[in-house]
């Protein structure tokens, strides 16, 4: 099942509802009660640190079939469990507060065909990201990536990102 953490949370409260996927094992039991994952998107971190409320949402998409699962999270750059994601800048642990099972009337069956060359390899390694070589974004980018998009095929307008969106090269 591929997670996203989704806009509906308990008491009303909200959320990025963003596709969070990986090589398999990504997202991890740690008790009956509680799961983990790795994570490298700062908009989820910050929403976790502010507000900790998350929702995942699994869904199969070869045996169509959904859970949703509604948490209190907290984030941790410093986890035993980081050694097992290469990679990875923080641990996400979240402990369970409620689990739905949704029906699956509308999910399309697929099959994976492969997987995206962005999840990291066993090394950590990956291509840099297409959205981090737009020529806008350069000085709102974390400081470890300011200049590396010059050695990624150099920087590209918000139109030349919105082309290599629409063909599926992002």
């Amino acid at each position: 099942m591929k997670p996203v953490l989704t806009d509906n949370l308990l008491d009303g409260e909200t959320a990025d509802a963003v596709m969070r996927a990986g090589a398999g094992g990504h997202h991890q039991g740690v008790d009956h009660l509680g799961w983990s994952w790795c994570i490298g998107m700062f908009l989820s971190l910050g929403n976790i640190v502010e507000t900790a409320k998350i929702g995942l949402l699994f869904i199969d998409f070869e045996t169509p079939n959904r859970v949703r699962v509604q948490a209190t999270a907290s984030m941790h750059r410093e986890d035993e469990l980081l050694a097992t994601y290469p990679g990875a800048i923080a641990i996400v642990r979240a402990q369970v507060d409620k689990v739905f099972i949704n029906c699956a009337r509308y999910i399309h069956k697929h099959q994976r065909v492969e997987t995206s060359k962005y999840v990291p390899d066993a090394n950590g390694e990956q291509p840099y990201p297409t959205w981090k070589r737009i020529d806008g974004l350069q000085d709102h980018l974390h400081p470890k990536d300011r200049g590396r998009a010059e050695a990624a095929d150099g920087l590209i307008t918000e139109e030349e990102y919105g082309a290599a969106v629409a063909a599926g090269e992002s």
